[in-house]
């Protein structure tokens, strides 16, 4: 039986002070082959309204946990059958000790014993003849340990919920379609945990397609929440300011607001296509080199300012470029290429230079360079990943 289906009862034994709630009684095993030991143990135990279950052997104690929910186990040592060192690694197979203690009760002369004991996963241990006081302020610092890490274990799983929550979500936010008239558009999106700071975003303002793709430094939820201000500022802003420069340094501001102090900022490449004429107007913001295939020919296009949210008085310079017919512009976040093998050994841009010259399609390129880096570094990867191909058809 599964630890979490043994302790399923266990939620809210203790309130904030450690202290045992009303109404609920743990239950104790108590492992002894001698009957009159097990009922001195029981009636100590009983008025302290713990409820208790018995087992003359380890491998009766192994039934009984098996069988109900057992919160504490007292164990002997020495027992017919299987003893108590035995009974102890069998239930630790199944128990780790912070979820399910337990108490050895031995004579002063086995401390070979104790710990051996002890490191077959006993929790603690308690010579015979025993004093009453000792052994219930034991029981009671062990159940207080195992109550609470049994709330901290239910409340990291209630986080991982909520952040497996917030990572659909935030994939929810990302483009669903990718269709626009006269480009051929794929795009890859693979964050290093349930929450990324990449970022991409494509949509259509005065039949030009406006494109922009971003990396917030740092990982995890807070990461994620400057990820989705600023994808909000773009989609905003971006249907009222039409040239590239002034609408960054309008996102900049609010940015610089918003992140004040905090050490984080993002860099950005955003791009205005005219599918008419094939005309780009580009800006980048301290991003990774973006990279313009023109019949297996390479052209990287390089940073034209700094970061977002570093200061309100940055600018940028607009580059205009002409497409063609089958040329595409391959933009990526620096976790594509900054991936690490075992010997802690970067990839670097040559690999992708070698996959974009060969003169594949849209996803083919996506697919192969992901491959590539995923090939090394193992699947391993520390940063999130994102991958925006644009094709003129």
């Amino acid at each position: 039986m599964k630890p979490s289906e043994q302790f399923k009862g266990a939620k809210g034994i203790r309130n904030n002070h450690g202290r045992l709630q009303k109404g609920f009684m743990p239950t104790i095993l108590i492992v002894d082959d001698d009957i009159a030991i097990r009922k001195l143990l029981e009636r100590h135990l009983r008025k302290k309204q713990y409820q208790v279950a018995f087992a003359e052997n380890g491998r009766e104690a192994i039934k009984q946990i098996n069988y109900q929910h057992i919160d504490l186990v007292l164990m002997d040592l020495q027992m017919p059958i299987m003893d108590g060192i035995s009974a102890t690694l069998a239930i630790r197979e199944s128990f780790k000790p912070n979820l399910l203690p337990i108490i050895i009760l031995s004579a002063a002369g086995d401390k070979e014993k104790w710990i051996r004991a002890l490191q077959a996963g006993a929790n603690d241990f308690v010579s015979k003849p025993y004093h009453r006081s000792e052994l219930l302020a034991r029981i009671e610092t062990n159940l207080t340990l195992s109550a609470l890490t049994h709330e901290l274990i239910k409340k990291e799983q209630i986080a991982e919920q909520e952040l497996l929550l917030a990572g659909e979500v935030q994939k929810a936010i990302l483009p669903q379609s990718l269709d626009f008239a006269g480009f051929n558009i794929e795009s890859l999106y693979r964050p290093s945990a349930h929450l990324g700071g990449d970022f991409f975003d494509a949509f259509e303002v005065d039949n030009q397609l406006i494109t922009l793709i971003g990396d917030v430094s740092g990982h995890g939820t807070s990461a994620a929440l400057i990820m989705s201000a600023a994808k909000s500022l773009f989609h905003s802003l971006g249907h009222s300011i039409k040239k590239m420069d002034t609408l960054l340094t309008a996102v900049n501001q609010h940015l610089c607001e918003m992140l004040g102090d905090s050490g984080l900022f993002i860099t950005l490449v955003l791009a205005a296509f005219s599918p008419d004429d094939g005309k780009i107007e580009f800006c980048s913001a301290g991003h990774n080199t973006v990279f313009l295939v023109r019949r297996k020919q390479l052209y990287p296009l390089t940073s034209t300012g700094t970061a977002l949210g570093w200061d309100k008085k940055s600018t940028w310079e607009v580059t205009h470029l002409q497409l063609q017919s089958g040329d595409l512009l391959y933009l990526y976040t620096d976790g594509l290429v900054e991936v690490k093998d075992q010997m802690e050994q970067q990839l670097g841009l040559q690999p992708l230079r070698e996959i974009l010259a060969l003169g594949l399609s849209p996803l083919e390129l996506l697919q192969k360079t992901f491959q590539r880096s995923q090939d090394f570094c193992g699947g391993n990867f520390d940063d999130d990943i994102t991958i925006f191909v644009v094709q003129k058809i």
